[in-house]
């Protein structure tokens, strides 16, 4: 804010009745909560201009950015109440109103958008949204929610997502002393461009979930290749986020929060980016609590976005394990109260932001002190080729600064110019390991195996070691053909950093050329702990377990799969077979009724398999409830 602040008042120097500026100082207003200056600041922009309906509308589109969504809803009506054919406001409107579940009054909104401006693309996408796809589309009515799916997966998507839904709702109200406000939706969409559309009116968005306060879209789980129950409750956590603190959470907080609570649910759905944090960590570079939203708003790289929620993430274990959770229930209340990250630390935590951010420090080191003395380095983290072009005029002798370019260059692919820097860095100082590391680098890209090993010969030798390194070793020495020295190198990877998941993935491959049973098993229980998304390390994990006679970590496994591709008709299946055994009468139940769905052609063989299983469990309800639906659906019994 105060940067932006400061430019456009560089702007009112030169143009004092410069309206985009006086509309950005009183957006700044607004956002900070304090309503006596956004009087005078809006009040000097209407001034200028009674009829700028504009500047409610963009007031409100900044609301829109904080998850404002009923509070911009009000904004865009005062533009309208200006100028009724003002677009940004009634998509604004159209789109909020589809947010609160309030759908007929949006579509009134669109279509009236449409209609000033039929090349607004979001207004043709929600139109067309509303016309040709939503009549495919029901909702199912439960206590305190609902859920909509497409017509063609309506069933299989109740049978499983609805449950979840419950279950979250159950511990979140339990654990943050709050009810929702009445109307919640969770909707379900198979089609990635319907999702992206229905969320925010464009076809090209990336997350598999996302969450308005009453209104949550996720992305169908027919796709099988994400955790559709991690991200439900993930997506669930931030409805009560939102509400209780009066959508005045910042980003860090939200997902920090929703991360925490996925984490605690199950380890299973944590995240493994501990290696790349303590890069962070261990240079300095750890942002201050004040600065954590800067990680997800002006991340330049995906690194830095799984950086940003596992740092978040991070934090609010921090708060937890240092001042317990209802603290955090606590500073919820203390972001609707006061809209300030400083203020809430101070009233609710008693703490000043640099003591929290000096004790949060102190735990990451304390939590990461295994890479405390590994060489650790990211391409992400590295001088700019501007910033190094500077400082190499400065002084040419800079070994670290030439090493550096020579990375630069190299990962833009100007390999002359990687190999003239990474060569004037080797005269300049050969022994050093920034330098030698760097020539790994280099030479990885030059695919000069030998010369790799060479110099990372030279790091070992410096008594310096880390996961990238040995990984690059391992690359070049199966380049060489040298086995055994890629799994030596691969083997210490993994034990430098175990959540190492490409290593794991190499000694895997290793394993399975070399006909290592004992090694390809201990890298499946290592990635199927690492990689929460993937269905077929969930269904080779259940059949090692079953191999094993492991029977509880055979059903855990189950579930992964089924958490993963609940479309998938082998998993049901193995899910029957075991639940029979283990007396597990709902999920027996959930798993007949998927695969009478999925199997059209074997339902009557189904319904009475199912049927079966059910009288011998003695499971009345269930033996009622199937023998309806098979009279029902015309299935002769």
């Amino acid at each position: 804010y105060k940067s932006a602040a400061q430019a456009a008042q560089r702007v009112l120097k030169q143009r004092p009745r410069q309206v985009d500026a006086l509309t950005v100082l009183a957006i700044i207003d607004y956002l900070q909560d304090d309503a006596p200056a956004f009087a005078q600041s809006s009040k000097a922009v209407l001034e200028i201009n009674p009829r700028a309906a504009e500047f409610w509308a963009q007031v409100g589109e900044y609301g829109v950015m904080v998850h404002r969504y009923v509070e911009a809803m009000d904004l865009y009506r005062k533009a309208l109440a200006i100028d009724p054919q003002n677009s940004t406001a009634l998509v604004g409107l159209g789109i909020g109103f589809s947010r609160i579940n309030k759908e007929d009054e949006g579509i009134e909104y669109l279509n009236r958008a449409f209609e000033v401006d039929p090349y607004n693309m979001r207004a043709y996408n929600m139109v067309e949204l509303y016309e040709k796809t939503m009549p495919s589309y029901s909702f199912k009515e439960y206590a305190g929610y609902k859920v909509r799916a497409h017509n063609a997966e309506f069933e299989m998507i109740n049978l499983f997502v609805g449950p979840v839904v419950e279950d979250a709702m159950t511990v979140f109200t339990k654990k943050y002393d709050y009810t929702p406000e009445p109307g919640l939706a969770v909707e379900i969409y198979p089609d990635a461009a319907t999702f992206g559309v229905r969320s925010v009116g464009l076809p090209h968005v990336s997350p598999h979930g996302i969450c308005f306060g009453r209104v949550v879209t996720v992305r169908s789980p027919s796709d099988g290749n994400f955790n559709w129950r991690q991200v439900v409750w993930h997506e669930l956590a931030h409805v009560y986020h939102l509400q209780l603190s009066r959508s005045r959470v910042p980003r860090w907080f939200t997902e920090g929060l929703a991360e925490y609570e996925t984490n605690i649910h199950d380890p299973g759905w944590q995240r493994h980016h501990d290696r790349e944090l303590a890069i962070q960590v261990f240079h300095g570079a750890i942002p201050s609590v004040l600065e954590l939203d800067f990680g997800f708003t002006h991340a330049k790289s995906q690194v830095e976005v799984l950086r940003a929620y596992h740092l978040a993430s991070l934090s609010l274990h921090y708060i937890a394990e240092t001042w317990g959770f209802e603290k955090i229930v606590g500073m919820l209340h203390g972001f609707a109260k006061y809209n300030d990250t400083q203020k809430v630390i101070k009233a609710v935590l008693g703490s000043s932001v640099q003591d929290f951010d000096q004790g949060f420090k102190s735990w990451l080191e304390r939590r990461l002190m295994n890479f405390e003395h590994q060489l650790m380095l990211s391409i992400e983290d590295l001088p700019t080729q501007e910033q190094l072009t500077r400082k190499l005029k400065l002084n040419k002798l800079d070994a670290l600064a030439q090493a550096q370019m020579a990375m630069v260059r190299a990962q833009n692919g100007e390999m002359d110019e990687a190999e003239r820097a990474l060569e004037a860095a080797l005269t300049i100082d050969a022994k050093s390991v920034d330098v030698n590391f760097a020539a790994v680098f280099v030479r990885m890209r030059q695919q000069r195996s030998s010369d790799v090993l060479a110099h990372g010969e030279k790091i070992l030798a410096s008594f310096k070691d880390g996961y990238s390194l040995r990984v690059a070793m391992a690359n070049a020495s199966l380049d060489m053909g040298d086995v055994e020295g890629a799994r030596v190198h691969l083997s210490s990877a993994v034990q430098l950093y175990e959540g190492g998941v490409y290593a794991w993935q190499e000694l895997g491959g290793l394993a399975k050329r070399t006909g290592d049973t004992e090694l390809t098993h201990e890298t499946l229980r290592a990635l199927y702990l690492l990689e929460q998304h993937d269905p077929a390390l969930a269904r080779a994990r259940y059949l090692l377990a079953v191999s094993e006679s492991d029977e509880e970590g055979a059903w855990g496994a189950l579930g992964r799969w089924v958490d993963v591709h609940p479309f998938n008709v082998e998993v049901h299946r193995h899910v029957v077979e075991m639940a029979r055994e283990r007396k597990a009468t709902e999920e027996l139940a959930r798993s007949w009724r998927a695969l009478i769905l999925l199997e059209r052609v074997n339902r009557e063989a189904h319904y009475r398999a199912a049927l079966k299983d059910f009288a011998a469990l003695k499971m009345t309800p269930q033996i009622e409830a199937f023998t309806e639906l098979a009279r029902e659906e015309g299935v002769d019994l």
